[in-house]
């Protein structure tokens, strides 16, 4: 990522970031600094106990699983015994597992806030020792442990809604059976459609062996066992998930910004790099344009000082110089030798051409590429080592240095 793009994206993750603390600090102190879990409008709790009454007149057990509000007066409750006795003087004789469940205001936001989630659960499990009666003793004849199999689970909403009309109390299935247990799951099932947002589950420890009459008190924490009193925090759950969408909401936008500066910088690179080739090819174009003026130029001074009528090879007047006889042509080739003082001997290639009226002095070594003007006279027989041989006359007229072998320039 390069300086513009960090330029862009730091400022953008501060905010995110400073934002979401900003959240969390607010959320979390703000929202539970008045937490009272004694006061109903913030939190109002029931307890179903499952307990057991004495043997009934025929000798069976019977138990009965109910609903126990703040008052500690039952809202419902269903038999476990088809029997419909109860012992004389009705009395609770032992309590299994109990389960608190509570409605927080709305406004109480546990999510930065362990202590007062923990507040609820101590709260909580305090409400099951006390409403759920119990005369000290569990099944088996071991001595009560109040702070074992108590399930909690406290959801938000509004506590003022969560009334005694919530919990129906017995049903019975058309042929008469009572349904016992069935009613009071229809009744937490009701209570979960009705409060929807869980704000924080616990369970204290199921492990009765290895807790002794002094265990009064959970100690919460977050790890799982039977042995410990463990316990979720959903809202804190939540908001970490929040906060985690948003880091990785703020990573994609990174990567997406990333993603278009590197791609802005590859059209960037390519545009810069199809000019730069645009205007290698314009500066070309403009030297070959000046090339073929300064060569039409020099052409055109050529031809205007000589009086040159046409351009032609040395194999083309090799061939038949009469036909430009008494013209002055322009043919390109090099010097070979002077023959004479004032004659000298060219060519191009194994063509040559003997050339009359050269100045002395205008050619003092073999080459170079010349472009020669002269007169054309005819031919003239020429004594060559392997022979005698027939070669265009021209007498001089004028000649031009060259830079190529054919005189391109």
């Amino acid at each position: 990522m390069n300086i513009k793009a960090r330029k862009i994206l730091l400022p953008i993750l501060a905010v995110i970031i400073l934002n979401t603390s900003l959240i969390g600090v607010a959320r979390g102190s703000a929202q539970t600094a008045g937490l009272n879990v004694d006061d109903p409008a913030q939190l109002r709790l029931v307890v179903g106990c499952e307990q057991r009454f004495g043997r009934l007149d025929g000798g069976q057990e019977a138990s009965s699983r109910m609903w126990i509000g703040s008052t500690g007066k039952p809202l419902s409750h269903g038999r476990r015994s088809d029997s419909s006795g109860y012992t004389k003087d009705g009395t609770l004789l032992w309590d299994r597992t109990r389960f608190v469940i509570g409605v927080l205001a709305k406004e109480i936001d546990l999510s930065q806030d362990d202590v007062a989630a923990k507040q609820i659960l101590d709260s909580a499990v305090r409400f099951a020792q006390t409403k759920c009666v119990s005369d000290g003793f569990t099944p088996g004849g071991l001595p009560d442990r109040p702070v074992a199999n108590i399930v909690i689970e406290v959801r938000h909403g509004d506590p003022a809604t969560f009334t005694d009309e919530k919990f129906t109390g017995s049903r019975r299935h058309p042929d008469n059976r009572s349904t016992g247990w069935t009613s009071i799951e229809k009744d937490l099932e009701s209570f979960r459609k009705d409060y929807p947002i869980v704000a924080i589950e616990g369970k204290t420890s199921t492990d009765v062996e290895r807790l002794t009459v002094n265990d009064k008190e959970a100690n919460w924490t977050t790890s799982r066992g039977r042995d410990v009193s463990s316990y979720t925090n959903l809202d804190k759950e939540r908001f970490d998930q929040a906060v985690a969408a948003k880091a990785r909401e703020a990573q994609e936008a990174a990567r997406r910004a990333q993603q278009v500066e590197a791609e802005r910088l590859r059209i960037a690179q390519a545009e810069a790099q199809r000019a730069q080739q645009a205007q290698l090819a314009a500066a070309q174009r403009a030297a070959q344009q000046k090339k073929q003026r300064d060569i039409a130029v020099r052409s055109a001074a050529f031809v205007s000082a000589n009086g040159v009528r046409h351009f032609v090879t040395a194999k083309e007047l090799a061939a038949n110089p009469f036909i430009f006889k008494g013209q002055v042509v322009a043919v390109h080739c090099y010097f070979k030798q002077m023959r004479s003082a004032t004659e000298g001997l060219f060519a191009y290639g194994d063509t040559f051409i003997v050339v009359s009226g050269v100045p002395s002095t205008r050619f003092t070594r073999e080459g170079p590429w010349l472009l020669l003007a002269g007169r054309v006279q005819g031919n003239k027989e020429i004594n060559f080592p392997f022979g005698n041989a027939l070669v265009p006359h021209l007498s001089y007229v004028g000649s031009a240095s060259c830079d190529q072998v054919n005189c391109d320039n």
